[in-house]
């Protein structure tokens, strides 16, 4: 390239009415131009060695997925301007050849987006994200029908046998046994009955859409724990209570997730021991997923294997069957992941986790006024706050 060229590159790019910014390998900024300047009102100095992601963030992907100096199609960003405020504008990403040995940069050329653009662009984000929740909601709601009547049929077939057979003894004239059949045909409408209760219970809050607050969790732990009192007291539990955040959620879909969680710590509690449960939360920064609470729920129970991280969370699923003597029907880990995603979230089994027992993972959405880390106690404050029954 002669010089001549090279300067009028160089004039192209300053002059260009396109914000545009050009980043090395590492997706660090290493130029920008005066038109990118003005829009984020910032200079080269204040931007230069930073990660693009802090200044403009891709909607409908990760900042990680697109970062990789390949030549992508025009996305819509959410852009940050130094001052804190924000605009929305298009991009499109086009690679740059990086010096000998490196790994190619990415160029990114804005264009900013009027009023009606801004407008529109946020209502084809609202439709695409009712329709991705409208198809969730169908897909769920097949599975869960499924494995729903599955389910009922068990204690229909018991009615309908023992019915059969109390109508035949009856037609012969004889009723030995027919109060014996009489109470096992009420069982089983019984059993039915509540199961189709529980589902429907169980429909109608997986179904909901949270009613967001921004409150301490500690208060919904300590609403999650007087829902428990009876089975605390009855098992010696004793939990050890971290310092938790505050965070933006549905107070009371949340309190029946970690009712959930704390009640199968009691429940699935060790055979020799008083079960003895953790909850302990920590912020996460995460440039792709952006900034989240990381809530863990430990036990020392007879835990999970980890094969089966994911089936404790399919719907009418039990790891232990009728036999064992654990009750239940297999929903509770099933409306805490569907909640918890709802809430946009995740919730898994800690299949890292040494043990004993378990230990499930929440990752929540931190609130704008609580991305910072708790503040530390004092030096000789007691680390961890026990609440025992």
């Amino acid at each position: 390239m002669t010089i001549a060229s090279s300067r009028l590159l160089r004039a192209l790019f300053d002059e260009s009415p396109d914000p545009i910014a050009v980043t090395n390998g590492a997706q660090r900024v290493i130029g920008v131009n005066r038109a990118f300047e003005a829009a984020f009102r910032c200079t080269l100095g204040q931007v230069a060695g930073q990660p693009l992601w802090r200044f403009c963030t891709p909607e409908g992907g990760a900042a990680a997925t697109l970062y990789h100096g390949n030549t992508a199609p025009i996305r819509l960003f959410t852009c940050r301007r130094q001052d804190g405020s924000t605009f929305h504008a298009r991009a499109a990403l086009m690679p740059v050849k990086g010096e000998k040995g490196q790994p190619p940069g990415t160029a990114l050329v804005f264009r900013r987006m009027d009023e009606a653009e801004t407008r529109a662009a946020a209502a084809e984000r609202a439709l695409a994200a009712a329709n991705g929740a409208r198809s969730r909601v169908n897909e769920f709601l097949q599975l869960y029908a499924s494995a729903a009547a599955h389910d009922l049929q068990s204690p229909l077939n018991s009615v309908t046998v023992a019915a059969e057979l109390l109508a035949g003894d009856v037609a012969q004239g004889e009723y030995g046994e027919a109060r014996e059949l009489a109470d096992a045909v009420l069982e089983g409408a019984r059993r039915a009955s509540s199961l189709a209760r529980r589902l429907g219970a169980f429909a109608r809050s997986a179904c909901s859409v949270p009613e967001i607050e921004t409150i301490p969790l500690e208060d919904v732990v300590a609403e999650a724990v007087g829902t428990l009192g009876v089975q605390i007291e009855g098992s010696d539990a004793r939990l050890d209570v971290g310092e938790l955040p505050i965070l933006p959620c549905d107070r009371a879909q949340m309190t029946l997730v970690l009712h959930n969680l704390i009640g199968n710590a009691i429940l699935y509690g060790p055979d020799d021991a008083a079960p003895e449960i953790s909850i302990g939360a920590r912020l996460d920064r995460d440039p792709a997923l952006g900034d989240a609470w990381v809530i863990s729920v430990a036990d020392n129970g007879i835990g999970i294997p980890a094969e089966r991280a994911e089936e404790v969370f399919a719907p009418l699923k039990r790891l232990h069957g009728p036999e064992s003597g654990y009750p239940g029907e297999g929903l509770g880990l099933t409306l805490c992941r569907r909640i918890v995603e709802n809430h946009g979230g995740t919730i898994a089994l800690d299949t890292a986790h040494a043990g004993p027992g378990s230990r499930f993972i929440l990752r929540l959405p931190a609130a704008p006024q609580a991305v910072d880390p708790v503040a530390p106690r004092d030096a000789g404050a007691t680390e961890r706050e026990t609440i025992r029954s």
